[in-house]
């Protein structure tokens, strides 16, 4: 597939792939009881919840303490962190912060390829155009 540009260059595109990482928030000091259902009922209460996930032990299957929960909006995310934060949740203090994209994160791959294909095409002076 060479010469095919495989990602609009708009700054729309841009902003739609990379608006979620500010919606996925980091909860720590989860009780080993807590679970998902839990997680995602009462952090529900702040927003629309895409997905609310305790990370557990691949080989015990038991909680190894904290989760995360994505909301659809920022705005929802916001509200929740600034309400949760500190708040107990079955009998433990829990920690809410912003979650940090991991290097091998599609999204920060996205954003890498998007601002290579950006360059490359002002560098050939070509018009920036997303392809059908």
């Amino acid at each position: 597939m060479l010469g095919v540009n495989r990602f609009p260059r708009s700054r729309l595109f841009r902003w739609m792939a990379l608006r979620h990482s500010s919606s996925k928030l980091f909860v720590g000091g989860l009780s080993y009881d807590t679970n998902e259902p839990v997680l995602k009922e009462v952090f529900g209460q702040h927003g629309e919840i895409i997905e609310a996930k305790v990370i557990c032990d691949h080989k015990s299957g038991k909680s190894k303490g904290y989760g995360f929960v994505h909301f659809i909006s920022k705005d929802s995310a916001s509200k929740a962190l600034a309400e949760m934060d500190g708040q107990v949740l079955d009998g433990r203090n829990i920690r809410i912060q912003y979650a940090n994209m991991k290097e091998g994160c599609c999204n920060l791959n996205l954003e890498r390829e998007l601002s290579r294909q950006m360059t490359k095409g002002k560098d050939e002076g070509d018009e920036a155009k997303p392809r059908p």
